[in-house]
Parts: C-alpha cells; structure tokens; sequence
C-alpha cells in the first residue's frame, strides 16, 4: 500500500526546519542547497492539488466538519488515479479553519481524512501526503495560504523541483501560494467572469475541473513523467 499521511501543522516548526542552522558556514549552507538540488532532480515530479474545489464539493461559506459533508467532484478520483499511474507524487495542501474555530475537532478532521484517503485508494489512486493548516486567518500564520508554508514544507520533504510542480487549486489564496513557493499555479474555475485578471498572481491555465487540469499537466510534460 502506497505511503499516505497527515499533517496537521504549527508553520513554525516545519519549512524552517531545512534551513541552514544558525552559525553553519556559508560553505556548508551551500552544500546543503546542492544537496537538496541533487534530491530535487531525482525525486518524482508532484502534483500539488487543494482540498475543497478541487477533490471534494466546496461548502458555500461554511466547512466539511463530517464524513457525511464530504463529496468527491466528479472526475476528482479518476484524476488522481491518472496522476498516479504515470509516476506522479500527488500531495494535498490545504487550509482547514474549521479546527482553529472550534467548529470540528483535529480527529474529526484526521478521520475525515483517513476516509477520504482510502477512498481514493480503493479507485487506484495514490496520496503521498496531506499538508493541512488548522489555524484561523487571524492568527497570520506562515502555513496558511496564500502565504507558502505548507508548499515549502511538502518541498522540503518530498524535494521536488518547483519550477516543474504545478499546484491546482480554485481560489487566490491557492494561486498565490503556489506563485510565491515557485510553482506554477493552475486555477480551477466555472466562473464566466476572469476576475483572475485583478490578481496580483496569475495561474498559467483557467481549467472547469481536476481531469481537464490533470490533461493539461500531462500535455506540458508530453503525457509521462520528467
């Protein structure tokens, strides 16, 4: 059975976690940066996909707190099933308020999780890793997008190269996070209106679904991986 895991994070502990240590030399940061490069260019290529809007039906203004408020999008199993069987690293980062505003509990979360996971499994598809941030807007954390800490944590872990990872995701939040990580940003949006074109962060692509961006991703990789 593939490798699956969650996290759920405090930002302070994770990407910083790769830096080099305080009062290393700069010889032996620029080691580490070869070292993570040499990883990066041998490591599977990732996709980088969001939760909600992407995988499962987004709740206008409110949370999936239960099982029973989860609902995969059509093609959304499919999608990841194709990604994993042309030898991509699928990894989920996703915003999960809901717990930092006391409307579901973390293990609510981590079943929610572990359900859809197996899921996904059963369909014959392959989750690496889920990346959550339980914490509220307000609290400005560095793992809560549109800032980049869950990116670069699942770079930090996995050393995939973010030139060559595309994130896919449904709102600014997700694009931006992508863009400042050094991803390439795919937006999945019905919307007749490009209110896109205001974003200070633009995706490379608009797609209506997960399948069409997951056919758009083996286009730009000539259908296999790198």
């Amino acid at each position: 059975m593939a490798e699956t895991g969650l996290q759920a994070i405090d930002c302070n502990m994770t990407y910083n976690s790769r830096r080099p240590k305080k009062g290393r030399s700069k010889t032996a940061a620029r080691k580490q940066v070869r070292r993570l490069t040499k990883r990066a260019s041998a490591s599977l290529p990732a996709v980088l996909l969001d939760r909600e809007g992407v995988i499962n039906r987004r709740i206008r203004n409110g949370y999936v707190t239960t099982w029973k408020r989860f609902a995969f999008l059509p093609g959304a199993m499919r999608a990841i099933r194709q990604l994993s069987t042309r030898g991509y690293r699928v990894l989920v980062v996703s915003n999960q308020a809901g717990v930092g505003k006391g409307l579901m509990s973390l293990q609510t979360l981590e079943e929610i999780t572990r359900r859809f996971l197996s899921q996904v499994e059963r369909a014959g598809g392959s989750i690496s890793r889920v990346y959550y941030c339980t914490h509220r807007a307000e609290d400005d954390c560095i793992c809560r997008k549109p800032k980049p800490g869950l990116l670069l944590n699942a770079q930090a872990e996995f050393h995939f190269d973010p030139a060559r990872t595309f994130m896919v995701g449904d709102t600014e939040s997700d694009i931006t996070a992508a863009t400042r990580a050094g991803c390439k940003a795919i937006l999945v949006s019905k919307s007749r209106k490009a209110i896109w074109h205001a974003w200070a962060h633009k995706p490379v692509t608009v797609v209506p679904d997960i399948l069409t961006a997951v056919a758009y991703i083996f286009a730009q990789s000539g259908g296999s991986r790198k």
